[in-house]
């Protein structure tokens, strides 16, 4: 019978600290809701890991606050004296606030690791954002779909004169230890291996997956017209020491400018102009939509892009573009 008021001092407890946060929650809501001056925009590097981590972050910091109303209530009662009620909220407490502490770890683990890898893209995004011209046009994140849903996503797509390129950024950390050769990745045209002796070609088979992916979309686009399309991996703060050749180029984040180099024959004005309207529409964000998505993690893999497949392409004559 203790139990039950035991459970009502602890719940009186923590109605004020509930109170404000519904009240917070609710605030916020209202100043999302205003009207925007805009309906829409391009999506900027890192959008989708932006998203999922401020996601994991709504989420440590719930379990954080779940941890301290379970810490503070013996505290509490203590104070005013409820010594009937003190052994029971301790021993729930004892029990529960590991588990919060858990959670808190967890979410606040995939928050940084999230968080470093949508800094990684927009490091790389401001690094590519020197390349643009008239005819050199760049856009990040954008999505692949399968059905009604995104399955991934391509970091960066520049589109230049010749074809497109298709970026991956890798964002890793590295050790506290100096020296020029504890940042270096070495690259022997099938795998990468870093200092630490850890191998690995996941980033290669991803920029050749999303390469391939965009080829077939491109051609697609232009009524059957095979586009350049050359896959890229990129390790933003990283040295790469090439000793092989491949199909998949590897470079620090500083050596973009070595891929406007002509590498195949330039476009027509009517293909590269069908190009930049697809890519335009794949990278527009819906910002309705966005904003009805109750889960931020989520709200990423859930938008539609809302003219992708109606966009007009022009008349063109058959015209072939050797791949780079």
């Amino acid at each position: 019978m203790d139990s039950v008021p035991s459970i009502l001092n602890l719940a009186f407890c923590c109605f004020p600290l509930l109170l404000l946060c519904f009240l917070m929650t609710r605030k916020l809501r209202e100043i999302e809701e205003m009207k925007r001056p805009f309906d829409s925009m391009r999506r900027p590097a890192g959008f989708s890991l932006r998203q999922r981590a401020d996601g994991y972050w709504t989420e440590a910091v719930c379990a954080m606050f779940a941890a301290l109303l379970l810490a503070v209530g013996p505290i509490f009662l203590f104070l005013v004296k409820r010594q009937e009620s003190l052994s029971f909220v301790f021993l729930s407490g004892c029990l529960l606030v590991p588990v919060s502490f858990l959670v808190f770890s967890r979410k606040i683990r995939h928050y940084l690791n999230y968080s470093i890898g949508a800094r990684g893209e927009e490091a790389v995004g401001a690094e590519l954002a020197s390349l643009q011209g008239d005819k050199v046009l760049i856009f990040h994140d954008i999505p692949i779909w399968k059905g009604n849903r995104i399955v991934e996503n391509i970091d960066h797509v520049i589109l230049t004169p010749n074809g497109l390129v298709v970026v991956e950024t890798k964002t890793r950390r590295k050790k506290r230890i100096k020296g020029r050769e504890k940042a270096m990745i070495q690259f022997d045209g099938n795998h990468l291996i870093f200092p630490d002796g850890f191998r690995t070609n996941g980033p290669l088979e991803q920029a050749r997956r999303t390469s391939t992916w965009l080829s077939i979309k491109a051609k697609e686009w232009t009524g059957g017209q095979t586009i350049a399309t050359l896959p890229v991996v990129t390790y933003p703060g990283w040295w790469i020491e090439r000793k092989g050749r491949s199909d998949v180029r590897v470079l620090n984040h500083k050596e973009f400018p070595s891929l406007m180099s002509p590498r195949s024959e330039p476009l027509s004005e009517i293909v590269w102009i069908t190009l930049r309207k697809h890519l335009e529409e794949l990278s527009r964000i819906d910002l309705e939509i966005l904003g009805q998505s109750s889960n931020p993690k989520a709200s990423g893999a859930s938008l539609q892009y809302r003219a992708g497949a109606s966009v007009a392409m022009p008349s063109m004559k058959d015209q072939h573009v050797n791949s780079l």
